[in-house]
């Protein structure tokens, strides 16, 4: 019955009322699992025929394939790109049926009648045209820029056609990035890189090309202050991140769409290819259980990166440590991050300001040092670290403190490094071995941008070493 020849309501009319909606359930599994299509009209889209690859592959997302393709056709789309990446990109976007392309090349690589024929080769239409242009005009509403690197100069055609819809994609750590044009001022500095061999550029530009196409069909559209990446060779697959500028505290913001605790996924995070961090690098001595690691962050305003100093027993300690630095020392965190960690952020640092205020007289003058009280064997283990690396012994003093929260400071020195331990009277083994943790670490980094203050609520709390 149900073989095409009658609509669809006429069939289910002559099925028993007991037995449709067994039907209709099992309709709507056949269209969830791409089986069946969902087509309003029979031969609505019999227009669209030299399409057809489009449409199978449209229906396969979206339940109106021959409207999401209309879409795409009435843009009319300016692709700024160069080198092999502008070859590719024109060639995908004619093979997905665009009837209408504005092409304005970066560099010289390509003559107006190869890019003419590479475009008419695979155009879906006898009409459809290649406008080859020196300058853009207000007529263009989608632009697809292609670049080797990040430092590319999108911002001009941004400025050019603030009307229009922009997509920016380029390759960073070997990876193509895509997102929206208005998005460009949420990424840290942005650093050229070699060009593309020939191979990365035709994938660089026949992937914008498809992302272009996805965008404007509603497939995967670009979402506001996330982007997409790809593996130019093939190795990753297609990946969402989410932006994660650095900002000064006060700016940021918290608890926004896609916001995470950046803490427990430090590690995704800097394994992105826009993110403000770098992938951690390992600097433990060797021989050493005490683990060190550096972490490079991309600061607004900043002419390159800021090494952050990490020191623990474990690679979870070590990041949480150099997450803290970039809090107490640098006073950034990451714009939009969860609302809670930013909240436990933000306390954090308004007792740091009431701490420095009261170690302020210690600064003056020097209690007097001594000998290290009974530690624990791991501390004895950090202490014995400090010394072995940088030849210096760990002295201990306690003094007392005007202020409420902490009547006691323990004071910390190892060669020219102090660090204040603010307590309430007791001084415990965690804000003991966080001490010696930090201690280390300055030393590392010479003295420099390493916490002097050491308090017992740290917000970023790293996982339970072994």
């Amino acid at each position: 019955m149900m073989d095409g020849a009658q609509p669809l309501g006429d069939v289910m009319e002559q099925i028993p009322a007991a037995y449709r909606g067994y039907i209709l359930k099992f309709l709507e599994f056949l269209l969830a699992k791409s089986a069946a299509f969902r087509i309003g009209t029979p031969g609505a889209d019999t227009d669209l025929q030299p399409v057809h690859e489009s449409l199978l592959y449209l229906r396969s997302f979206v339940d109106d394939a021959a409207g999401a393709f209309r879409r795409f056709a009435a843009e009319r789309i300016l692709l700024a790109a160069g080198g092999y990446a502008l070859h590719s990109a024109l060639k995908t976007l004619a093979c997905l049926g665009a009837r209408r392309v504005g092409v304005l090349q970066t560099g010289e690589m390509w003559q107006p009648h190869e890019l003419r024929t590479a475009f008419a080769e695979l155009a879906r239409w006898p009409d459809a045209g290649l406008d080859i242009v020196a300058a853009p005009d207000s007529t263009y509403t989608y632009v697809v820029q292609v670049a080797d690197d990040a430092a590319a100069p999108f911002e001009t055609l941004l400025a050019a056609l603030p009307a229009a819809r922009h997509l920016v994609a380029f390759a960073a750590d070997g990876q193509l990035c895509a997102l929206s044009g208005g998005d460009l001022g949420a990424l840290p500095l942005r650093h050229g890189v070699a060009p593309l061999a020939p191979p990365d550029g035709l994938c660089a530009g026949a992937t914008a090309a498809m992302i272009c196409f996805d965008d404007l069909c509603g497939v995967r559209p670009l979402q506001q202050r996330r982007y997409l990446h790809f593996g130019l060779d093939g190795d990753v697959p297609m990946n969402s991140a989410g932006l994660y500028p650095l900002l000064p505290f006060d700016t940021g913001r918290a608890g926004a769409a896609g916001a995470i605790a950046v803490a427990a996924r430090v590690e995704e995070l800097a394994s992105t290819p826009l993110s403000p961090l770098r992938a951690p690098v390992e600097c433990t001595v060797e021989g050493s259980y005490l683990k060190l690691y550096t972490l490079d962050a991309y600061l607004p305003g900043q002419p390159g990166p800021v090494a952050l100093v990490g020191a623990g027993m474990t690679r979870a300690q070590c990041l949480s440590g150099a997450l803290l630095q970039l809090v107490a020392g640098q006073r950034h965190w990451f714009d939009h991050a969860s609302a809670d960690e930013r909240a436990a952020v933000g306390a954090y640092l308004a007792r740091l300001d009431a701490a420095r205020r009261a170690v302020a007289p210690l600064r003056a003058v020097a209690p007097a040092f001594g000998s290290a009280q009974a530690l624990s064997a791991r501390e004895q283990y950090m202490v014995f670290c400090i010394n072995a690396t940088h030849g210096v012994p760990v002295q201990w003093a306690d003094a007392a403190l005007d202020a409420a929260a902490w009547p006691r400071c323990a004071v910390l020195r190892a060669g020219t490094a102090l660090l204040y331990l603010p307590h309430a009277g007791t001084l415990g083994a965690a804000q003991r071995e966080a001490g010696l943790l930090a201690l280390y670490g300055t030393l590392w980094q010479g003295h420099h941008g390493g916490r002097d203050i050491v308090l017992a609520d740290e917000p970023l709390q790293p996982g339970a070493p072994a």
